[in-house]
């Protein structure tokens, strides 16, 4: 836990760090990342917001139900949505 939020540390074999991932509120995205959600699931129910910091940056994966649908979106910190699988209710 760190201020409150779960945060996992990942490692490679030199036990150097490789990553994290930290649960966040949705409410605590970079602005970019929340227009970019609220234009492509506008009035989605947006639920797991997770931060991923590694050797790539930094992105955001989330999952959003919209129409009794459920997708798993991952967006890059400058808003751009990379990628979108959509997940059996």
């Amino acid at each position: 836990m760190l201020a409150g939020h779960r945060v996992i540390a990942y490692f490679n074999e030199d036990n150097e760090l490789a990553g994290c991932i930290r649960d966040i509120f949705y409410d605590q995205l970079p602005l970019t990342v929340m227009k970019a959600v609220d234009k492509k699931f506008p009035g989605a129910d947006v639920q797991e917001v997770r931060e991923i910091t590694n050797s790539d940056g930094t992105s955001y994966m989330l999952k959003a139900e919209l129409n009794n649908k459920k997708y798993k979106v991952k967006v890059s910190s400058a808003g751009n949505i990379t990628d979108i699988e959509k997940l059996a209710k």
